[in-house]
């Protein structure tokens, strides 16, 4: 994977990795 990912495919990740923080803190 050389090419660097789109701006809506960093959104995705992010936004995704947010989603599994929150859903951490709230179980915790």
């Amino acid at each position: 994977m050389d090419e660097s990912p789109t701006d809506a495919e960093v959104s995705v990740a992010l936004v995704d990795y947010g989603l599994g923080n929150l859903r951490s803190a709230t179980r915790g």
